[in-house]
C-alpha cells in the first residue's frame, strides 16, 4: 500500500515538472473564470507577473469595473486586491471590505433589484386610483373634510346614498374609520418612497427602507380591512374593495428583505478582509525571501544528496544495499524532481514538496545508517576474532583444540555468508558475537604454555590479547 501510495505521488510530481507552463502575456486571459469585460493595465500586469511562478494558475475578478478594483487568486486563494489604474496592491482595511461588498453588491444585482423594487411599488400604489375615488366620491370624501364624527357626518349626508344610511348603526365611524386609514396611508407611502431614494445613494439604509416598508404594509392592511369596503358579519360593504395587486407589493418586499440580506453580508466582511490581507502579507514575504529559501533547499539537496549516495556506495563496495534500493531509487527520484522544480522556477511547489522529501529521504537515510552501523560491527567483531584465533594457534595458551578447530570452523562458514538484508547482518552479528563470546570463554579456561609459564596467567592473557575490544551496539 505504501509503495502505491508513492508511486501516485512521484506521478503527480512528474505532470507538474512536465506539464506545459509559460507566464501569461496578458492576465486577463490568464485560466480565469470569469469573463473580464476590459483587459487589466499594464501596471496590474507587471504587479501580478513579480508574483507568478511557471505553474501557478491565476484568477481575476472585478470587484468594483468602475473603481478599478480587483481581487487576483493565486493556485485558488484569494491572494491579494488590486487597484488597476495604478497596479498597486491594496493593504488598507477599509479599502479592502468596501471593494468586497461592491462585489457582494454587484453579483447580487443590488442595483437592479431595488430599483425593480421602487417600481413594483409605484405600480401597487397607481392601482389603488380608481376604486379609492369611486369611494371618497360616494363619501363626500373627495370635497369635504372628515375629522371627527359630525365633519364625517356632514360629509356622508352630502352624498343621496350615502345619505340614506348614514344613521345607520356604526355608519358614520366607519367612514371615519376609513378617512383615518387613508391618512396613514398617505404618510407611509412618501416616507417609503423618500426612505428608498436615500438608499439608492446609500446602501445602508436599506434597514431604514426595511422598516417603512413594514409600516406602509400595515397601512394598506388598513385600508383593505376597512368596514366600509369589506364583506365581514359587521362590515357596510359600501364601497367596493380595492383593485390593486398584493403580488407586486410581495414582490416588492421580496427584493428589499433579499437587499437587506446582501448589505448584512457586507456590514460583517471584517473577517474575509482579514484572511485576504493575510494573504497578501505571507505572498509578499514568500517573494522578500524566494531568494534565501531557494538557495537553503538547494543546500540541503547537496548535502541530503551526498550522504545518501556515498552511504549507498558504501553499502554496495561490499555487496549490500540491494534490500533498501527502492527507498534508493524513491528518494533520488524525489530529489531529481525537486531540483528540477526550482531550475523551472517554481519555488514554491519545490517548497511545497519538502515535507514528502523529508519523509522519503529519512526512511533512506535511517536505512542506511543502521546498516552501515552493523557492518561497522561486524567489521569489529571480526578482526577481534582473527585475532583471537591467531593468537590460540600461536600456541601462546594451552586450550582444548577440538573447540578450537570447531569455532574456526564456525568462524570461517560466517565469512563465507552472503547477508544481503539488514535482517541477514543482524543473523551474522549475532553469530560473530556468539562466536567471539565463546573464544573468551575458551581463552580464559586454558593454560599459559611452558615457555612463558614464568608470567602470571592474569597478566599473559592481559599482554596477549585478552583486551576486550569495544564494539557499538544497533
Amino acid at each position: 500500500m505504501m509503495m502505491v501510495w508513492q508511486l501516485l505521488i512521484f506521478v503527480l510530481l512528474i505532470f507538474v515538472v512536465f506539464a506545459a507552463t509559460t507566464y501569461p502575456a496578458n492576465l486577463s486571459t490568464a485560466g480565469s473564470p470569469t469573463v473580464l469585460t476590459k483587459s487589466v493595465s499594464s501596471l496590474t500586469n507587471k504587479t501580478v507577473s513579480k508574483y507568478l511562478e511557471p505553474s501557478d494558475s491565476i484568477e481575476l475578478i472585478w470587484l468594483n469595473e468602475s473603481a478599478g478594483m480587483l481581487l487576483v487568486k493565486l493556485n485558488g486563494a484569494e491572494t491579494f486586491i488590486i487597484n488597476d489604474s495604478r497596479g498597486e496592491i491594496v493593504t488598507d482595511a477599509n479599502v479592502t471590505v468596501k471593494s468586497l461588498a461592491d462585489y457582494i453588491r454587484s453579483t447580487g444585482n443590488y442595483s437592479r433589484k431595488l430599483a425593480a423594487s421602487i417600481r413594483q411599488l409605484e405600480e401597487f400604489n397607481a392601482s389603488k386610483a380608481s376604486g379609492e375615488a369611486v369611494c371618497k366620491r360616494m363619501t363626500g370624501l373627495d370635497h369635504l373634510p372628515c375629522v371627527d364624527r359630525v365633519s364625517c357626518l356632514v360629509c356622508c349626508l352630502a352624498v343621496p346614498n350615502c345619505q340614506m344610511i348614514a344613521y345607520g348603526e356604526g355608519v358614520v365611524q366607519a367612514v371615519m374609520e376609513y378617512r383615518q386609514a387613508l391618512n396613514r396611508y398617505e404618510q407611509s407611502y412618501p416616507a417609503l418612497r423618500r426612505s428608498l431614494e436615500i438608499t439608492v445613494a446609500n446602501s445602508s439604509h436599506i434597514v431604514n427602507a426595511t422598516k417603512e416598508l413594514y409600516e406602509y404594509k400595515s397601512a394598506v392592511m388598513g385600508i383593505n380591512n376597512a368596514k366600509l369596503l369589506g364583506k365581514c358579519g359587521s362590515c357596510f360593504n359600501y364601497c367596493k374593495p380595492y383593485n390593486w395587486s398584493l403580488a407586486k407589493l410581495a414582490a416588492s418586499e421580496d427584493s428589499l428583505i433579499y437587499l437587506q440580506y446582501l448589505e448584512s453580508l457586507s456590514e460583517n466582511l471584517g473577517p474575509h478582509a482579514k484572511l485576504i490581507l493575510n494573504e497578501t502579507a505571507r505572498t509578499k514575504a514568500y517573494r522578500y525571501n524566494r531568494a534565501e529559501n531557494k538557495s537553503r533547499l538547494i543546500s540541503r539537496l547537496d548535502r541530503m544528496d551526498a550522504a545518501v549516495v556515498s552511504g549507498m556506495l558504501a553499502l554496495q563496495a561490499g555487496g549490500y544495499g540491494a534490500d533498501i534500493r527502492e527507498d534508493y531509487r524513491s528518494y533520488l527520484n524525489y530529489s531529481n524532481l525537486t531540483r528540477g522544480l526550482i531550475g523551472r522556477g517554481d519555488v514554491r511547489l519545490a517548497l511545497a514538496s519538502e515535507p514528502e522529501l523529508d519523509r522519503v529521504g529519512g526512511i533512506i537515510t535511517f536505512g542506511l545508517s543502521k546498516r552501515l552501523d552493523c557492518l561497522a560491527n561486524i567489521a569489529l567483531l571480526k578482526a577481534d576474532i582473527e585475532y583471537k584465533l591467531a593468537f590460540i594457534n600461536s600456541g601462546a595458551v594451552r586450550v582444548d583444540q577440538s573447540q578450537a578447530v570447531q569455532l574456526q570452523k564456525r568462524y570461517a562458514e560466517a565469512k563465507a555468508k552472503m547477508a544481503v538484508s539488514y535482517v541477514s547482518l543482524l543473523y551474522l552479528k549475532s553469530d560473530l558475537e556468539d562466536i567471539y563470546n565463546s573464544l573468551d570463554w575458551l581463552m580464559a579456561s586454558g593454560a599459559p604454555s611452558q615457555a612463558i609459564c614464568l608470567v602470571p596467567p592474569a597478566i599473559l592473557f592481559t599482554l596477549m590479547g585478552g583486551i576486550a575490544f569495544t564494539r557499538r551496539g544497533i
